[in-house]
């Protein structure tokens, strides 16, 4: 039975479509041609548009390059500058540590000479 009805359900298709040939032919080839004329405009459009995010991803990785490397040599002399201000404030350090021992040895020896004088 089921055999029956896919052999009758075909051929009321091929009938339909062979009506509706006869019927909109003519509009059924341009809707066609319409259709061939949008896949091609769409592929077109697609092409154009993988060619402009090609380029904006060549532009922004050039881009994020040329940041990197300012970022780059800012730290680079930021560390620069810190490295000297660290030497300096070292050297400072050092002087007045020089001076402060120094200072020291001179009253404690003044005391010593006070301590044992008196």
């Amino acid at each position: 039975m089921p055999a029956k009805n896919e052999q009758l359900s075909a051929a009321q298709l091929s009938e339909i479509s062979t009506i509706r040939n006869i019927l909109m032919g003519q509009q059924m080839s341009e809707y066609e041609n319409k259709f061939s004329e949008f896949g091609e405009e769409i592929s077109g459009v697609k092409e154009h548009f993988n060619h402009e995010l090609s380029s904006f991803n060549q532009k922004s990785d050039e881009r994020i390059r040329q940041l990197e490397q300012a970022m780059n040599e800012r730290f680079n002399r930021i560390e620069k500058m810190l490295d000297e201000q660290i030497s300096r404030l070292d050297e400072k350090l050092l002087t007045i540590s020089r001076s402060d021992k120094n200072d020291l040895g001179k009253l404690l020896s003044e005391l010593s000479k006070k301590l044992m004088g008196e």
